[in-house]
């Protein structure tokens, strides 16, 4: 083989193997700056090291939409009945690039991203909810 053909095989290799890290595989949408505030819900998201959690605490279901973290990172989620509790793996958070939150667990090799703001969007807008940290557990 020459020079040249070595060289071009050898960049067909490491560029494959760049698209097997994990990342920009599944994008998902971009954050959405313009949509309306509204209200905020009486829901507490509890953030644990593998999934975060919350129980629909309000007197009506929540129509599909997808829960937002720290402005950036979200996933699908509902519809949501009232008193249902529902459980998201921080895995399954994808930003506009299909890159995944950082999350924790023992073998994790960085400290997770902490997660500030939490946001349950719908078709109406953006609703807030309370975040709530936990060290013990998913």
């Amino acid at each position: 083989m020459t020079g040249p053909i070595r060289f071009v095989l050898a960049m067909a290799v490491c560029s494959g193997l760049g698209a097997c890290r994990g990342g920009g595989l599944h994008p998902g949408p971009a954050y959405p700056e313009n949509a309306p505030r509204l209200d905020p819900l009486d829901i507490q998201l509890r953030v644990g090291s593998l999934a975060i959690t919350f129980t629909n605490t309000t007197a009506r279901v929540l129509p599909e939409g997808r829960v937002w973290l720290n402005a950036w990172y979200s996933a699908p989620a509902g519809p949501v009945g009232v008193g249902e509790t529902v459980s998201i793996p921080v895995s399954a958070f994808r930003d506009e690039h299909g890159e995944a939150i950082r999350g924790g667990g023992f073998f994790a090799a960085e400290a997770p991203e902490p997660i500030v703001l939490a946001q349950y969007a719908t078709a109406d807008g953006l609703h807030g909810v309370v975040v709530v940290v936990s060290d013990d557990g998913p």
